[in-house]
């Protein structure tokens, strides 16, 4: 079996062993936990109306090894803004140091994906833009994220002013983060998620 189920009942999380993904269940509602090789996350997946008493509240976490430099995010802006009105996919990796790639894609105005669905496979951040329109996540995103244990941005305003809107994804269950946690901001870029709520 590849998932496990826990109840949080201490300060320590309990072990994962070699399960890809583990569910938990706390005072304050149910999470689930992915960890991968410089990538350790915790999301919740639902709330609960009133606390579980005997368990241990959760709070949401990502760790990641190293942010993603502010000049390679300001490469994706430039090559996202060249690609004019149709989106551009991007692939990020790492083993020392990150490594941008632009995967052999098929693009639209609305849409883009991988020519091979199957590249990609030591992927940790997945990047497409929505060029002079809002950073959000379709319902289209939503179907196609539904496998592993990545992060996931959208980058687009391109007209107005640029944004970055970042989300954790564990096996089809998602969470919105800080793109702070992710990236060094290269000037004039804001968060998303900061814009969404502001």
């Amino acid at each position: 079996m590849f998932v496990d189920y826990q109840f949080v009942n201490s300060d320590m999380l309990p072990s994962m062993g070699s399960k890809l993904y583990q569910y938990l269940v706390a005072a304050n509602g149910i999470f689930v936990r992915a960890w991968r090789p410089g990538m350790d996350a915790l999301i919740p997946v639902s709330g609960l109306a009133q606390p579980v008493r005997g368990l241990r509240p959760l709070k949401p976490f990502l760790r990641i090894e190293k942010m993603v430099p502010a000049l390679m995010v300001a490469r994706m802006f430039e090559k996202a803004y060249r690609a004019g009105r149709k989106e551009i996919l991007f692939y990020l990796s790492r083993s020392d140091i990150w490594k941008l790639q632009v995967p052999d894609q098929n693009q639209s105005g609305a849409a883009v994906s991988p020519v091979d669905p199957f590249s990609g496979g030591d992927v940790i951040l997945e990047v497409h833009s929505h060029h002079y329109m809002r950073t959000f996540f379709s319902k289209t995103d939503d179907h196609e994220e539904q496998v592993g244990f990545r992060l996931y941005s959208v980058i687009g305003d391109f007209g107005r002013q640029p944004s970055i809107l970042t989300r954790v994804g564990i096996y089809g269950n998602f969470y919105n983060i800080p793109s702070r946690w992710v990236y060094e901001f290269p000037r004039g870029l804001v968060d998303g998620l900061e814009k969404d709520h502001a």
